[in-house]
């Protein structure tokens, strides 16, 4: 994709070389939202600001329930059950909400760009 975003002719030839045998075998999935209140979770629960809100929240419930996605999006090409994190970034910078209001995104780790039995992610949308 990068050399579609950027014209070729303004790269040095050496980067046109690394880029163009460049190949990812996992994807991201971000969602970006908007938030009315900080969330309140059952284990830290709370809807006031607090050290866990600033930080990276992963949303699983075991290291066995990530194997079991990091699996499944290996095998199938995207797990049914993903792990999810979130970053609540207006914590940081109260400039990117309105007051009392945040902003926070949601990534989802391991798609695989080619799915298993010849399945299309034009299908599995």
């Amino acid at each position: 994709m990068f050399d579609k975003l950027v014209d070729s002719a303004l790269l040095p030839a050496p980067f046109k070389r690394e880029i163009s045998g460049y190949r990812s075998g996992s994807g991201t999935l971000r969602m970006n939202v908007a938030l009315s209140d900080l969330p309140d979770f059952t284990c830290l629960p709370g809807k006031h600001l607090q050290l866990h809100h600033q930080g990276s929240i992963l949303i699983c419930p075991s290291l066995d329930y990530l194997q079991r996605a990091y699996d499944q999006a290996y095998l199938d090409g995207y797990a049914q059950r993903p792990a999810i994190e979130m970053w609540i970034s207006s914590t940081l910078d109260n400039t990117l909400a309105p007051s009392g209001m945040h902003v926070a995104s949601l990534f989802c780790q391991h798609f695989n760009p080619k799915l298993a039995n010849g399945k299309l992610w034009d299908d599995e949308r």
